[in-house]
Parts: C-alpha cells; sequence; structure tokens
C-alpha cells in the first residue's frame, strides 16, 4: 500500500493535555486516546469526556477528538458525496 500527498487529509482536531499532579517522566509517555464520533456527530461530543479523562487517568495521556470528513471544523475538504471508500 504506497500513499501519496494527494491521499493525506487534514482533520480538525482538539487536543486535552494530561494532569501533571503526581506523575514522573517516565509515566508521561503511554499511548494517547482518539475518541471518534458517530455518523452525525463531531469532535465536540466528547469534549466534557476528554477534558475529564485527561485528568482522571491512572495512567496520564493525552486526549484527542476528531472531526471526521464533512463533519464540524473541515470544511477546507468538503465533499458533495460521501461514499464508504471516500469516508475511509
Amino acid at each position: 500500500l504506497s500513499t501519496t500527498t494527494e491521499d493525506i487529509v487534514q482533520l480538525s482536531y482538539s487536543e486535552f493535555q494530561p494532569s501533571n499532579k503526581g506523575t514522573t517522566t517516565s509515566q508521561q509517555h503511554h499511548p494517547p486516546v482518539i475518541l471518534l464520533h458517530g455518523l452525525l456527530g463531531n469532535k465536540r461530543n466528547f469534549a466534557s469526556l476528554a477534558s475529564s479523562l485527561s485528568t482522571q487517568l491512572q495512567n496520564p495521556r493525552f486526549i484527542y477528538t476528531v472531526d471526521l470528513r464533512n463533519h464540524g471544523e473541515n470544511t477546507h475538504d468538503w465533499k458533495n458525496t460521501m461514499s464508504y471508500s471516500e469516508m475511509a
């Protein structure tokens, strides 16, 4: 599978930083959590959850919420049609 610059899609996202309370440097390198919305949603659907998780998880990690194509703030690449292959 090869990728070209034509295949790259810029998506709008929000980043929620972990709380640094009581953590050491070695604890701050856990994989991030990425929250994706459903068919009629957008990244704001998870803002409260992401904010809460970023401060309450036992292992601190960044939380990202993403607007998928044709959703939320992704107006720069708006498509008039959205087949399953176009959404992939």
